[in-house]
């Protein structure tokens, strides 16, 4: 099957109608091993404020609007530094700090940019931010600091949205993400797949992705969280996973695809095999508010597969 890439929305639909999954893998993995060989970049975040958000997202443990068992907690109480050169030793090229609500204030700004100055004297990571919605201000002195990535989901595609949030906008996300490119930021930008969305809504947002430019995409699956609206939620099943991974890396091609939050929920197979298929990056560690994969699992898996940790 030959087919020129990016594919736009309507050619997307048409290759998931009517091709064979083997044709979809196929024109993916092609892809994404002209851009990415067999290597697999490794990020991680750090959690440094959680909970009571204003927002409320019907996928997050973290609003204030749901009933969960998610602790609060006002900033991180790790070792930042001893973490961070940890999951360097382990290969993680980039570090994000992120923290709950719709936005962040002045203050809570100050102490995060203290902590990007300390990572970039002590480390070598790449340093990223995910904030929320901030101010062209805010976006200037992350940069500043030594931030170069701003991470801003803007969650699914903009027709089914107001289906999972009603607090802020899709235009209030988009403008985020234009605010932090004008200040210099590249721009980290995926979604979450499993939140009874449909297959052209995920392509709608991986079309709205690719005319972004957006290099870097981070896909979450669904883990429902009890308390929550989409608690009920089906979980995403493999085949699924694999079909949504291909048809992300057909309309985008050049970016570096994450496999991101809810990975626990795939065997090992099901992970290696998007890899493959679509993704060229792994989110390791913790996530937000759920324990994440054992590193050294992941390590052993990439390497069981053919593939290289990028370095």
């Amino acid at each position: 099957m030959s087919q020129n890439l990016p594919l736009d929305d309507n050619q997307a639909w048409q290759l998931y109608r009517n091709s064979s999954n083997e044709d979809l893998f196929r024109l993916a993995a092609t892809a994404r091993e002209s851009i990415s060989q067999n290597n697999v970049e490794l990020c991680a975040i750090i959690n440094v404020k959680s909970g009571r958000c204003s927002e409320n997202c019907a996928f997050c443990a973290q609003s204030a609007h749901f009933q969960t068992d998610i602790a609060d907690r006002s900033l991180i109480d790790k070792d930042i530094v001893s973490y961070a050169k940890t999951l360097e030793d382990y290969g993680v090229k980039r570090l994000s700090l992120v923290s709950s609500g719709k936005g962040v204030s002045d203050d809570d700004l100050s102490k995060f940019l203290s902590i990007y100055r300390t990572l970039k004297s002590h480390t070598r990571l790449s340093l990223c931010a995910s904030h929320g919605i901030i101010t062209p201000e805010q976006a200037k002195k992350l940069k500043a600091n030594g931030v170069t990535r701003y991470h801003h989901n803007l969650e699914t595609g903009e027709s089914y949205f107001p289906n999972i949030c009603t607090t802020h906008t899709y235009q209030e996300r988009l403008a985020t993400i234009q605010i932090a490119m004008q200040a210099g930021l590249e721009i980290c930008c995926g979604g979450i797949i499993g939140v009874g969305e449909s297959i052209k809504d995920r392509i709608e947002l991986a079309s709205t992705l690719q005319k972004l430019g957006v290099k870097s995409i981070p896909l979450n699956v669904l883990m429902p969280v009890k308390g929550t609206p989409l608690e009920n939620n089906k979980i995403v099943g493999s085949s699924e996973l694999l079909k949504t991974a291909a048809l992300f890396r057909c309309i985008n091609p050049a970016a570096r695809i994450r496999f991101a939050g809810g990975r626990p929920l795939f065997d090992s197979q099901t992970q290696m095999k998007s890899l493959k298929y679509g993704f060229d990056a792994l989110m390791i560690g913790d996530y937000l508010t759920r324990r994440g994969m054992d590193i050294k699992t992941d390590r052993e898996n990439i390497k069981n597969s053919g593939l290289c940790i990028q370095e």
